[in-house]
């Protein structure tokens, strides 16, 4: 006597949400005692709609000095956190860069407001006004280095039909004195137009194979947008046969000052809100029949 072949019906197992990331807020809590003091918690949030996202995201081990560590120590504590991020979050792997696991502590900051990029963090057209200040750390040969700044989402994240919008371009760099290689493009602080929502400002910092290069590049100064949109890290990056060994990026909004960037760039940032469809479904006139 034979058995019927019995079919087994396999489920395939809904894998958990990893883009968990983390809130820092400050709250009392209560302690031995009976006492209440001022702690740091961190609160777990999901990832929203891309319009009602919540910028300043960070896992807790960020509240280590960054620019202390070493790039080892970075890379330990900081490195595959601040890939995630870019992938899930930001989208900034592999939409608007190739893939690659960043080697260097790249730290950005801004003097005058005592702000930094870190992780994606918002800040504002006012607080980076003034030209940054970079610092990294070059362990072994100092070698040849570049430095880009760019906008992918001009004029919108939606629409980026001038993206990337280039800001800020140094090259030949000799290790790590940024302020002794040679600018192609002044820098220009971020200027998203009005209603556009939130733009990515992404910092690469590349290796240059062949050492030092002639750079047959014409300049853009600060007070011209000319040359700047359009531009492709992706394309420059392969031409120029460069490294990316470090990765900084923020974001920003519409304020004030977007008016006076305009003013010494010579041009009017506008962003036309595009309309709704309608939802509704359209009939065409011949589709109704006389009987």
């Amino acid at each position: 006597m034979f058995r019927k072949p019995v079919t087994a019906i396999y489920t395939k197992r809904k894998k958990p949400n990893h883009k968990i990331y983390y809130r820092s807020i400050t709250t009392t809590k209560q302690v031995l005692g009976g006492h209440k003091k001022q702690a740091e918690v961190f609160q777990i949030i999901r990832p929203k709609k891309p319009e009602e996202r919540i910028v300043d995201i960070y896992p807790p081990q960020a509240k280590y000095n960054k620019e202390t560590l070493s790039n080892s120590e970075w890379r330990q504590r900081y490195g595959r956190t601040q890939v995630k991020i870019a992938t899930h979050y930001h989208d900034i792997f592999p939409t608007v860069c190739d893939v690659f696991r960043p080697r260097i502590n790249l730290n950005v900051h801004w003097p005058s407001s005592n702000r930094s990029s870190y992780f994606g963090n918002q800040l504002t057209p006012t607080e980076t006004a003034e030209k940054p200040n970079v610092k990294y750390f070059i362990p072994t040969k100092p070698g040849q280095w570049t430095l880009i700044m760019f906008d992918p989402d001009a004029p919108s994240r939606d629409e980026p039909i001038y993206g990337e919008w280039l800001h800020w371009l140094i090259v030949n760099i000799p290790g790590s004195n940024v302020s002794e290689g040679k600018t192609i493009v002044d820098y220009v602080c971020p200027s998203p137009p009005e209603n556009s929502g939130g733009h990515r400002y992404i910092f690469l910092l590349c290796e240059q194979k062949g050492g030092q290069m002639d750079w047959n590049l014409p300049f853009i100064s600060d007070k011209t947008a000319e040359g700047r949109s359009n531009f492709s890290s992706r394309k420059f990056i392969r031409e120029w046969g460069l490294v990316p060994k470090g990765l900084s990026f923020f974001t920003s909004f519409w304020d004030a000052h977007v008016p006076n960037v305009e003013k010494s760039l010579g041009v009017e940032l506008k962003y036309i809100i595009p309309k709704q469809r309608s939802s509704r479904k359209t009939i065409p006139d011949n589709s109704f029949r006389s009987f």
